[in-house]
């Protein structure tokens, strides 16, 4: 990985080897990271990870601003709306 790059983890904390990723930060092999996930979670008060000004955690809400809100209950209005319609949800898996 290009030092320059910086790593986004949104999807599951076990993806990323916390460890190395540590190293590479402590060596510059890479410019930082944004994590919304964690190995273990919650994170602990001593975990390396808070070391670093080039490292954003979030715990595990960066999908809960407003907006994702207002979009999740907006679609679920047109789901029940739908379904009372006699159609089918989008996104339905069968």
């Amino acid at each position: 990985m290009k030092d320059t790059a910086f790593i986004i983890n949104t999807a599951r904390g076990s993806l990323i080897d916390e460890a190395a990723l540590v190293d590479a930060l402590e060596h510059g092999q890479i410019a930082g990271a944004a994590l919304d996930v964690l190995e273990t979670e919650p994170m602990s008060k001593d975990n390396p990870l808070r070391n670093f000004d080039n490292v954003w955690i979030t715990s595990h809400l960066a999908g809960q601003t407003v907006e994702a809100r207002e979009r999740a209950g907006i679609a679920a209005a047109r789901t029940v709306i739908d379904v009372l319609d006699g159609k089918e949800p989008v996104g339905l898996i069968a």
